[in-house]
């Protein structure tokens, strides 16, 4: 309630505290904020009575609100997020017991492609949104569960890495490339369905350890991932145990005491498939101080859909697997045969890695089962 009510009547008559003199005084009373709303025709009355105290000056303020026409589409975007932070948990930071040595996890989710409609030679659909989904809660719970051994102090979650398929309503990539969608998994859907799935991860995460999230954009989804790590970052604003950056940078970087990682996806929207063999100089050059303190450097990358790892002047490129099919155009013509899966990696501060598991493909004999998004 405005601060210069002071009781409501019945018809919504109101009782003022304070003086009411200016159109901005009865915008406050009205609750209005004078970014979305403008006054039309207003009108400031004023004129002196005498009374048993002496003269008093009386006010009449009247004026009909309408929203501003164009509104700033920043402040529509504040608005958005400060409305997304009022809904989302307001968390202090979990006591936890420590582990016997000093451990973080990095969950490893790559090229979901979520969205996307495929099918086995048979014709049986091996992916699809129900699918994808169920997928995705196997692989954060078996994540978790074989990462609570290790008690890891912080856990980083990149975001994007090709999560969804289309990055817009016509069924286009990011570089307006028509690929496989199925009718009823179209952009909207697809978005809504990502951002519980990803709060719903953050939010378990964020059980066993602090959470860092940032986004590593795809060239599927170069702008939806985007918007989804800022959804997240409006979401747990007010969560101490969750940070999330919204960095725009294509390629990131995470220090964890003698281990620097690189995170790219693989392939530039602006310059197509990246030459991997220059990412160990870019982290060299672009996080110089880190790089120089650290003794282990890797770079952890996507869009190939299977595992590969290779040495290039000390530092180690990983290719992550994915847990998409394989049955679409793409790997018609790229062919790979690696198990489907997702990963994770298990850092210690001083020993740099020391522990990674895979999270399998479930199967496409079960029978799956929504979880997360009704």
């Amino acid at each position: 309630m405005s601060k210069y009510i002071s009781k409501v009547l019945p018809g919504g008559v109101v009782e003022v505290s304070a003086p009411v003199v200016t159109i901005e005084d009865l915008m406050e009373v009205a609750e209005l904020d004078p970014q979305v709303w403008t006054a039309v025709q207003p009108s400031v009355n004023t004129w002196p009575v005498q009374t048993k105290e002496g003269t008093r000056q009386l006010y009449q303020i009247k004026s009909t609100f309408r929203p501003r026409k164009q509104t700033d589409i920043h402040l529509q975007w504040k608005l958005f997020n400060d409305e997304l932070a009022a809904r989302g948990p307001k968390r202090k930071l979990r006591p936890r017991a420590a582990g016997a040595e000093r451990t973080a996890l990095e969950v490893a989710i790559y090229d979901m492609h979520l969205g996307k409609y495929s099918t086995d030679p048979n014709g049986k659909v091996n992916w699809d949104l129900e699918i994808g989904e169920a997928s995705f809660i196997n692989a954060v719970e078996k994540t978790i569960q074989r990462a609570k051994y290790f008690k890891p102090e912080r856990i980083v979650f990149p975001v994007g890495n090709d999560w969804g398929n289309i990055d817009n309503i016509f069924g286009e990539t990011t570089r307006n490339t028509r690929v496989d969608q199925g009718g009823m998994e179209h952009f909207h859907n697809t978005m809504r369905l990502s951002q519980n799935l990803l709060v719903w991860a953050v939010d378990e995460f964020s059980k066993l350890a602090p959470v860092t999230v940032f986004c590593v954009p795809g060239n599927h989804d170069y702008h939806s991932s985007y918007w989804l790590t800022d959804y997240l970052r409006a979401w747990f604003r007010n969560d101490a145990n969750v940070s999330v950056s919204d960095g725009i940078s294509e390629r990131k970087y995470w220090r964890y005491g003698k281990s620097l990682v690189g995170f790219h996806h693989g392939c530039s929207v602006r310059g197509g498939r990246t030459d991997l063999k220059k990412l160990p100089l870019k982290m060299a050059k672009e996080a110089r101080k880190d790089h120089a303190e650290t003794e282990y450097h890797e770079w952890h990358v996507g869009h190939l859909h299977h595992e590969r790892l290779v040495e290039d002047t000390g530092t180690y490129i990983r290719g992550v697997a994915s847990l998409t099919s394989f049955s679409d155009a793409y790997h018609d013509s790229h062919p790979f045969h690696t198990p489907r899966a997702s990963e994770a990696f298990i850092w210690h501060y001083d020993e740099g890695p020391i522990a990674h598991f895979t999270m399998k493909f479930l199967g496409e004999g079960r029978t799956y089962q929504a979880k997360v998004h009704k």
